[in-house]
């Protein structure tokens, strides 16, 4: 013989099938949304260092038109806050190693404030040979 089930016990299961696994899924979330911010701000830390140091390279260029051009890279990609040091450009003669790096506060460029598994800061540097 078949035993019958009310439909009240029915929703009791679902309603606690919900409380169980609600809290996993959005924590799966919105731990795959901030491994995608990182990802974002560390590519753009890293392209902005990149092109600032290219812009470092050009002839008669200064180190104020190196962090400016990486300074553009970074507004256009909302990333705020950012130290830009292009110190050793203007010491360094031609033939020799220019290095540009840019510091960025997670906190302040994300959109959780980095509370999963994020650094205090990103940090890109990029080093090419001053050839002008």
């Amino acid at each position: 013989m078949r035993k019958k089930t009310n439909r009240r016990s029915r929703r009791g299961m679902a309603v606690t099938e919900l409380a169980i696994c609600l809290p996993v899924v959005v924590l799966i979330l919105m731990a795959a949304i901030q491994g995608a911010e990182m990802m974002f701000l560390k590519q753009s830390v890293a392209i902005a260092a990149y092109e600032g140091c290219r812009a470092a390279l050009k002839p008669n260029s200064t180190a104020n038109s190196a962090a400016t051009a990486a300074a553009a890279v970074l507004d256009d990609r909302h990333i705020h806050n950012a130290v830009i040091d292009s110190s050793n450009f203007t010491k360094a003669p031609t033939g020799h190693d220019v290095t540009i790096s840019i510091t960025v506060p997670v906190a302040e460029n994300s959109t959780l404030q980095g509370w999963m598994f994020s650094p205090p800061t990103i940090t890109s540097s990029v080093t090419m040979m001053k050839e002008y």
